[in-house]
């Protein structure tokens, strides 16, 4: 397990620096456009490459490429060649369509998009599609490069990307319609990400040990991998835009909102998902039934997920005052994304556990069960969204799917011990101590109140130091929490 931390370190790494600076992105948007309908329009313009990127990085074609790049050893770089070629031309037709229906495209991200904007965005997502076979080809090269254990540069394409929308947005006109600069920045960030990603896959040692063929049922698990994985990114997409048919602005709230839950989500339960598939796809070849370092790296990201659930209620709205305070933005604006972000972080247990078992899923091949998990998720979800809130349709999603993952796996709680309790008990004794000194510290400064969350995500982290040192070595069985 000490192996599968250090990656997974190394992965966190990176991805910190890809995340902060989309958030940095984010920042630099809202403080342009505040919570507006030019700010819906902007974040649309970014959320046609981000839902690719989302879907290649997060697991579609990991789902399927990583077990078959690892098990194939030294001839995986043929079949690398081929799926290269295969999904390039599937994503340049792809990207005509799109390009040839813009305003079906944006009818369906950005409902709330005033008419006199229309032909204009319609005009930058045309523009922009350009980078969608760019994605794609990274999200495969990105797979070949993982299943090498190469995770470090390639995380950094994230990065890559950002960068190139910040200095856009940077250079951005005042005028509500000057898009042109983040369009350039999409598609030049898209090109330099497959570099990085290529040259990494390029120079990635081949394994020599191995040298088997490609293995059956590939084109089936590629498929189920891209439509589950797809699932589970398109899912906040449409719980934002039924939030946005209800106000102008709210696209853009739901959006700077949806950063923040992301944040935890990409430093932890992906890291972890991404390191832990390439090494349990060899250990359920040997056997089935030992999970390996699973269990303690759901420990891991229910431990984390608690944590940020307790700082954000608590610590929310300084948080976001702090993050998002600057330019246009206005007070109404965000105490919209504070309780957008506080009903968000509710669902990261739920998609924790959702990553991390999927993990375990595609690692045996079960990619099927994956893709029938979140689509009875989505289906309970939307039923939720429509008799009451998209808010809440996305908490149930997120935590109906890490619950059916879980079964598929034949996970169950154990039996908590006398230590477990103990625990959990200074937990709930610490999280307490917080809330109190949140309440002691109401009307001061808001960075004096976030100062708070430092010492006081070390008192919520203290009471499980056993399951992070436990986590450091591979149980043979499931682990007692």
């Amino acid at each position: 397990m000490g192996a599968v931390l250090r990656l997974s370190l190394l992965l966190s790494i990176a991805l910190m620096l890809g995340r902060a600076s989309g958030l940095v992105r984010d920042v630099v948007l809202a403080a342009r456009f505040g919570v507006s309908d030019q700010a819906d329009l902007a974040v649309t313009l970014l959320t046609l490459p981000d839902i690719v990127v989302g879907l290649l990085l997060t697991g579609g074609f990991t789902a399927a490429l990583v077990p078959a790049f690892r098990l194939m050893g030294s001839q995986a770089r043929p079949l690398l060649m081929r799926t290269l070629v295969w999904v390039g031309l599937g994503f340049s037709l792809l990207a005509l369509v799109v390009a040839s229906f813009p305003g079906v495209v944006l009818g369906l991200l950005s409902p709330s998009t005033p008419f006199m904007f229309l032909r204009t965005a319609a005009f930058h997502l045309q523009v922009t599609t350009l980078a969608l076979p760019l994605a794609a080809l990274a999200g495969v090269l990105l797979a070949f490069a993982n299943a090498r254990e190469r995770f470090f540069a390639p995380g950094l394409g994230t990065l890559v990307f950002n960068l190139s929308v910040i200095a856009a947005l940077l250079l951005l006109a005042r005028g509500t319609l000057a898009f042109w600069p983040v369009v350039a920045g999409i598609v030049a960030g898209a090109f330099a990400r497959v570099l990085l990603v290529g040259w990494m896959a390029a120079t990635a040692p081949g394994e020599g040990a191995r040298a088997g063929v490609v293995p059956p049922g590939l084109a089936k698990r590629f498929v189920f991998g891209i439509l589950a994985t797809g699932l589970l990114v398109a899912m906040p997409i449409l719980f934002r835009s039924l939030t946005a048919a209800q106000a102008g602005g709210a696209l853009s709230a739901f959006a700077y909102a949806l950063k923040l839950f992301e944040l935890p989500t990409a430093l932890v339960f992906a890291p972890l998902a991404t390191v832990l598939l390439p090494r349990l796809t060899g250990l359920y070849a040997t056997n089935a039934q030992n999970h390996g370092p699973l269990p303690q790296a759901l420990a891991a990201s229910l431990l984390v997920s608690c944590v940020a659930v307790v700082l954000g209620w608590v610590f929310g709205a300084d948080l976001v005052r702090i993050i998002f305070g600057y330019g246009a933005m206005t007070a109404q604006g965000l105490a919209q994304i504070t309780v957008f972000g506080q009903v968000m972080f509710l669902a990261l247990p739920g998609a924790g556990v959702a990553l991390i078992c999927a993990a375990g899923l595609n690692a045996q091949g079960r990619v099927a069960r994956v893709l029938a998990g979140t689509g009875l998720a989505a289906a309970l979800a939307l039923a939720v969204a429509a008799y009451g809130s998209p808010l809440w349709g996305f908490v149930v999603f997120y935590t109906a799917c890490g619950l059916a993952h879980a079964l598929a796996l034949g996970l169950r709680p154990p039996m908590p011990s006398r230590a477990a309790l103990l625990r959990a008990l200074a937990f709930a004794l610490a999280a307490l101590l917080v809330w109190g000194l949140s309440w002691a510290t109401l009307g001061q400064s808001p960075w004096l109140r976030a100062a708070l969350c430092l010492p006081a995500a070390g008192l919520l982290f203290a009471p499980y130091l056993g399951i992070v040192l436990k986590i450091r070595r591979i149980a043979s069985g499931p682990a007692t929490l």
